[in-house]
């Protein structure tokens, strides 16, 4: 399988959010209660990839301030999500540990989280989700990929009445159909 080819498919990301900017914001007075206030929310993501060419460039385009190690101090000017990209082979419970810190609540989505992944924090500092919040950002789609969506169901739709009316013609003439006369029509 492609497994070592598909960078997300077998990955791990740790993602930090650190909503002090937030509460900062609203013990001020200074957030709208209309805004849902995201962009005051500081966002930090570890990732451990099988296979990294070319993920910095597109995090970067994407708007995520890339280093190269999480040591180094982000410049203030600098917004978006903070993404260290890290071996995959570097994984492991401590290592998670490592990057949460000793504050906060750590979330595991219960299909994916391993034990291993939680031995190394406190039980209270645990907190298992049944669906990740990163699906929900794998949802929204922009315009060029709503776009996409709509053409590709476009050129489906297209390929299955083909595929119809050359497996009706077919029966019509009462010429046997096997499997792989029909996946090659498709094809």
């Amino acid at each position: 399988a492609d497994i070592a080819c598909n960078p997300v498919f077998l990955a791990y990301a740790v993602v930090c959010v650190d909503e002090a900017p937030r509460a900062a914001a609203a013990e001020a007075g200074d957030v709208c209660g209309a805004c849902d206030g995201d962009e005051e929310v500081a966002v930090s993501a570890t990732l451990y990839l099988r296979a990294q060419e070319g993920m910095a460039g597109h995090l970067a385009s994407e708007g995520c301030v890339v280093l190269n190690d999480a040591a180094v101090e982000v410049p203030a000017i600098k917004r978006g999500p903070t993404v260290v990209i890290k071996d995959y082979a570097e994984f492991c419970a401590d290592e998670v540990a490592a990057v949460v810190g000793d504050v906060g609540t750590v979330m595991f989505e219960s299909s994916s989280a391993t034990l291993a992944m939680s031995s190394t924090l406190q039980t209270e500092r645990q907190r298992l989700v049944a669906c990740s919040p990163v699906e929900r950002f794998k949802a929204r789609k922009n315009k060029e990929e709503i776009a996409g969506i709509i053409e590709a169901g476009k050129k489906d739709a297209a390929a299955i009445c083909s595929y119809f009316a050359w497996l009706e013609a077919q029966l019509a003439a009462k010429t046997a159909v096997t499997e792989a006369q029909g996946a090659d029509e498709i094809g």
